[in-house]
């Protein structure tokens, strides 16, 4: 409570951190599950593998980057969510925020992206997506889904889930 709490180069089956008040950073480890929670702190992680990675907090921004688990959740009530250095075993990103940004970047993705994208408040476009990456869009239940070529659910893939309610979502 109300101190950083800084984890470096750890191997688990199972990590789990929670912190009040206290910033958490979680930097080149690995641990089949990690579950990472804070109330009013801001939560980074820098070259994590694994299989699941959960991050949850309130009123903090989350920043990852260099992740290689295959499941990503991540989750904010008050706070912006960056997605940066996504690695090749990564398979599921899940993020949602009520108020902030989300911002994904796959620019160093090498297999076909499903990315499904929901503004509560006001209408996504496909102006939210990198041209270069995603040719088809498909607007279902009020998100926005964007495929790049390739995409084939039965094939190895990346599936991108983000969801704001006051805020944007840029996929690039």
């Amino acid at each position: 409570t109300n101190s950083s709490i800084d984890i470096k180069e750890i191997e688990a089956n199972k990590l789990k951190v929670n912190s009040t008040n206290g910033t958490i950073l979680l930097e080149n480890s690995v641990a089949e599950i990690a579950e990472v929670s804070s109330t009013n702190a801001q939560i980074a992680a820098k070259g994590i593998s694994g299989h699941e990675l959960q991050i949850n907090t309130t009123n903090g921004r989350i920043v990852i980057s260099d992740v290689n688990s295959s499941d990503i959740d991540i989750h904010t009530t008050n706070g912006t969510i960056v997605v940066n250095g996504i690695k090749d075993n990564v398979k599921d990103i899940n993020t949602s925020t009520n108020n902030g940004n989300i911002s994904i970047s796959i620019k160093d993705v090498f297999k076909p992206v499903k990315a499904k994208v929901k503004n509560h408040f006001k209408d996504i476009d496909t102006n939210n997506f990198a041209d270069s990456i995603f040719a088809n869009f498909v607007t279902e239940d009020g998100a926005m889904i964007a495929y790049s070529d390739g995409y084939n659910e039965n094939n190895d893939k990346l599936d991108i889930q983000a969801s704001t309610y006051n805020g944007t979502i840029n996929i690039n």
